[in-house]
């Protein structure tokens, strides 16, 4: 199993829309709407930590939409993100292959 952390630069991740890092906290922070990444990876999993505010709060909940390959984004998995620190599955089951 292949990790990246928030600090990666290379071809593997590409950040979308609005971001920040922070040292601190040691994260790669994405507060706005419409912000994500898409990730390259091989196999038939993709696990990712992510740190959320607003747990629990039906207005303004973080939660993911989770695309894989070229499936429409109609189809997009969504994931909320229910616990203030805690790893998520974002794709299970998958080809062993090549996905993004």
């Amino acid at each position: 199993m292949k990790k990246i952390d928030y600090s990666y630069a290379g071809p593997a991740l590409k950040n979308l829309g609005r971001y920040y890092d922070s040292p601190d906290k040691k994260a790669r922070m994405m507060s706005f709407s419409a912000s994500g990444f898409a990730v390259a990876f091989e196999g038939s999993e993709l696990k990712a930590e992510f740190i959320a505010t607003e747990c629990g709060r039906p207005q303004g909940e973080a939660s993911l939409a989770v695309v894989v390959d070229d499936a429409p984004f109609a189809s997009a998995k969504k994931i909320v993100l229910n616990q203030s620190d805690a790893t998520y599955v974002l794709a299970e089951g998958l080809p062993q292959t090549r996905h993004v």
